[in-house]
């Protein structure tokens, strides 16, 4: 298939567009958001549906509330408390056979909404105390990154990754309970290869997987076993042995990082340009105030058929553009005259607190 056809149609996981939206309509719309939401709607329901049965066909009780001030709608709500708590105190009663109907409901609703309650709030409070002792949790959220083996890389890729409401999975071998005190951050005990860890981990509703454990023989055989469980999620495999590249990319692995390919250029290069690698160091740290993204170009984009000259016009001094990954290929240090289509994507150094869009 051509390739400008698999950017278009989100097929390439990289640049997939459906993929990402589907991802986070499922990430929003979880199964407990929807069954809060169905039973409040129930309930709401079920006060307006009480309040016209019961209580505004009824001229005397109408009369009373309008002496009282009181609105007929917060009586029904009243009402509803009262009963789906099993509280009863038997001053406002349905007189109706519809009335009567619309309790028993009321009554089963508000037993299973307790009991679920009651439920999830046992099985935190366990999750929390023994789940982050001994790594056994498992995971039910919509995960944006699991972060494999634990070592000065992955804590690194760590800092980076960490941000507010982004939920972060680690999978390492030996227990780490430190590691489950921050917020939006899971530990698991256990082998990135084997699957029973991985379902814990909720591998197949996640987004993103960063193998960096420091086997590469381990890193390859956790490829097939992810991509078996979820053919769409994004691995990043580190890979110490240049020769294990190719493996691992046709193993599966979308992107592939040698660290220690990396570091030997940045060491070879250190003594005769340091200015260079430094600008390296800050543009891939999100601390040092600025950093390198990938910015899609979408139909809503801003930036969306202008060239590259008037997107530098737009954006002034907060970004640079570094490259722009096309339908035929990468383009490095674009022309003024480079068009910007949707489905392209901008290589760009921002100024973090600057750059807005």
């Amino acid at each position: 298939m051509d390739e400008s056809i698999r950017r278009l149609l989100g097929l390439r996981k990289k640049t997939s567009w459906i993929y990402d939206g589907w991802y986070r309509l499922r990430k929003f719309f979880t199964p407990r958001f929807v069954i809060v939401t169905s039973l409040l709607l129930v309930f709401f329901i079920a006060i307006v549906l009480f309040a016209r049965i019961e209580l505004t066909q009824r001229p005397d009780a109408m009369e009373q509330f309008k002496v009282e001030g009181v609105n007929p709608y917060f009586i029904s709500l009243y009402w509803l408390v009262t009963t789906m708590t099993t509280v009863g105190y038997g001053d406002i009663t349905p007189m109706t056979t519809q009335g009567k109907m619309l309790a028993l409901l009321v009554m089963l609703l508000g037993m299973i909404s307790l009991s679920l309650i009651i439920s999830q709030i046992t099985s935190r409070i366990v999750a929390v105390n023994l789940g982050s002792m001994f790594g056994v949790t498992r995971t039910r959220k919509k995960i944006d990154c699991i972060l494999c083996g634990w070592n000065p890389t992955s804590e690194a890729a760590l800092e980076e990754i960490k941000a507010p409401g982004v939920e972060v999975v680690i999978i390492d071998k030996q227990n780490r309970p430190d590691l489950a005190k921050s917020k939006d951050v899971h530990f698991m005990v256990g082998s990135p290869t084997s699957p029973d860890v991985l379902k814990r981990a909720n591998v197949t509703n996640a987004k993103n997987i960063v193998l960096a454990m420091d086997d590469d023989s381990e890193v390859l055989l956790a490829i097939h076993v992810i991509r078996e469980l979820n053919p769409w999620i994004n691995i990043v495999a580190k890979i110490n042995n240049h020769e294990h590249i190719k493996i691992a990319e046709s193993a599966g692995a979308d992107q592939v990082v040698s660290p220690s390919s990396i570091g030997g250029r940045l060491i070879s290069m250190v003594a005769d340009e340091p200015s260079a690698v430094e600008w390296l160091t800050r543009a891939t740290s999100k601390a040092r105030g600025v950093q390198l993204i990938e910015y899609d170009i979408t139909e809503e984009s801003p930036l969306a058929n202008k060239t590259i000259a008037q997107i530098r016009e737009q954006l002034k001094d907060t970004a640079k553009i570094i490259g722009v990954d096309t339908a035929e290929g990468f383009e490095k240090i674009p022309g003024d005259e480079l068009k910007v289509e949707q489905g392209n994507k901008l290589i760009m150094l921002i100024d973090v607190k600057r750059f807005k869009l």
